[in-house]
């Protein structure tokens, strides 16, 4: 896992990059299902109709969300459940946190 979160601390992810450019998209963009251009097309190229590059790119986006759940967030869920019940911290102490600095702010 640590090998996966060093890797991940070497992903640049621009905040302040602007998204108009359907070429420049952020690791957000695509993670929220936008597809560059470049890739589409290059895709419509090998497969010829547009029902069929759809396709492909849905199962693919498909296939990274399923590799980055499987690889990246089921392992950080588990190292952070852990790390909660190795310090003692549970949803209600958090909850409670939470709730009383938004009361006292």
């Amino acid at each position: 896992m640590s090998k996966t979160l060093e890797t991940l601390k070497k992903l640049h992810i621009p905040r302040d990059m602007s998204t108009q450019n359907a070429d420049h998209l952020s690791f957000i963009d695509i993670m929220l299902g936008l597809i560059p251009i470049t890739v589409y097309n290059i895709v419509l190229q090998k497969v010829v109709t547009y029902d069929l590059a759809d396709q492909i790119i849905d199962d693919v986006f498909n296939q990274f969300k399923l590799f980055l759940h499987t690889h990246i967030w089921k392992e950080r869920c588990t190292a952070v459940k852990k790390w909660e019940t190795e310090n003692g911290i549970s949803n209600n102490k958090w909850k409670k946190k939470i709730c009383n600095r938004h009361l006292t702010q």
